[in-house]
């Protein structure tokens, strides 16, 4: 091997040994920075969970609140007839929306809606019955002689 051969080799060893310092010295830099950012990023989740926490207990205790002030106002008043209003109101919309949802199938079935507006559709109207059986439960509990534990749901 000539002398120029010789020093080809020595800085190719040179240059090779300084790229793998290099290299691992950004690999460690680069393992240092994911390894913060990580930490970062679980801080940050805690703090939104935290938030989150505190956010739906907030709300949990203000419709708590409401619920409470809407059956205390319902028994102040004791007023018979409203109450047997929301009862009958309850049992019409029973009716309805089973009626509705007849209705809305047939349209479905007709490709007069997609099937998955149809599923929304139907979704809703079941949500809105809820809401009336609540309505419901709420008039029912509030009726002086009212002694059965009929809960609709």
């Amino acid at each position: 091997m000539s002398g120029l051969d010789k020093m080809k080799a020595r800085i190719l060893d040179e240059a090779n040994q300084s790229a793998s310092a290099i290299i691992s010295q950004a690999q460690e830099q680069s393992e240092a920075q994911i390894e913060a950012a990580r930490q970062e990023a679980q801080a940050e989740a805690a703090k939104i969970l935290e938030k989150a926490q505190r956010d739906a207990a907030d709300y949990a205790g203000r419709v708590e609140s409401s619920l409470d002030m809407r059956r205390k106002q319902a028994v102040l008043a004791a007023k018979q007839e409203i109450i047997g209003e929301v009862i009958e109101l309850e049992s019409q919309v029973d009716k309805l929306c089973e009626t509705l949802a007849d209705h809305h199938v047939e349209r479905v079935k007709n490709k007069k809606c997609t099937p998955r507006n149809g599923m929304l559709y139907l979704d809703m109207l079941n949500n809105l019955e809820r809401i009336a059986d609540h309505a419901d439960n709420l008039a029912s509990s509030v009726e002086p002689d009212h002694h059965d534990n009929r809960l609709l749901w």
